[in-house]
């Protein structure tokens, strides 16, 4: 059994029992190759995604595809020679990168951000959330609970790494987010606490340390 764990783009990993796949075989979709002769690579089996794979990560025997306008695209590799679709899910746009951590897969859209897929049953996978980020999402990798995107604006020029928590276990139609100013002003939130009460739970944000709370 070969160890190494393929950490390309310093992320998951992408060879599996001397196997290679990826990164992405674009208009040929998944390609999987023998590399026991790392000095001279064999195409073992390949699976023709929908549209242009840009990317793919293993996990056991699943290769998760970033297909552009096709999604993700979850196929079965326990056979090499002959890769099978398990599952799909459709981002909004163009799925471009993806990572996967545990039960979740976190896929890049060009357009849309970050989508959050429950793959517990990859033959059903299932939308846990979306995060859009300021700029174009490049690249994601993800640790945990913990998404790591790599962001670039072109107007103005800029890059930035965003750090996205997924909190799991809430019901989407009986909890929701915001952001306010405190007291109209412009002064920076600099504490927040979670505060229980009756009916539920609110959020409160502070601007003096914790001196003086507000409920958002």
């Amino acid at each position: 059994r070969h160890e190494d764990q393929g950490k390309a783009k310093g992320k998951q990993e992408r060879i599996h029992n001397d196997r290679a796949a990826g990164p992405g075989a674009g208009q040929w979709g998944l390609q999987i190759l023998n590399i026991i002769n790392p000095a001279s690579p064999t195409l073992v089996g390949n699976y023709v995604t929908p549209d242009f794979a840009y990317s793919v990560v293993i996990a056991g025997d699943l290769a998760y595809v970033a297909d552009n306008v096709g999604g993700l695209q979850i196929i079965n590799i326990s056979n090499p020679a002959s890769p099978t679709l398990v599952g799909t899910y459709y981002t909004a746009n163009s799925a471009r990168d993806v990572a996967v951590a545990g039960n979740l897969a976190f896929v890049l859209d060009r357009i849309n951000g970050l989508h959050v897929i429950d793959v517990t049953n990859p033959a059903s996978p299932t939308f846990v959330g979306h995060r859009g980020t300021p700029g174009r999402p490049m690249a994601v990798t993800a640790a945990g609970d913990r998404a790591f995107v790599a962001d670039s604006r072109y107007f103005p020029s800029s890059s930035s790494l965003q750090i996205i928590q997924v909190l799991q276990h809430v019901d989407p139609t009986l909890n929701i987010g915001q952001s306010s100013p405190v007291d109209g002003s412009n002064e920076t939130i600099v504490r927040a606490r979670l505060e229980s009460q009756s009916a539920g739970v609110t959020w409160e944000i502070s601007a003096n340390d914790g001196r003086d709370w507000q409920a958002i």
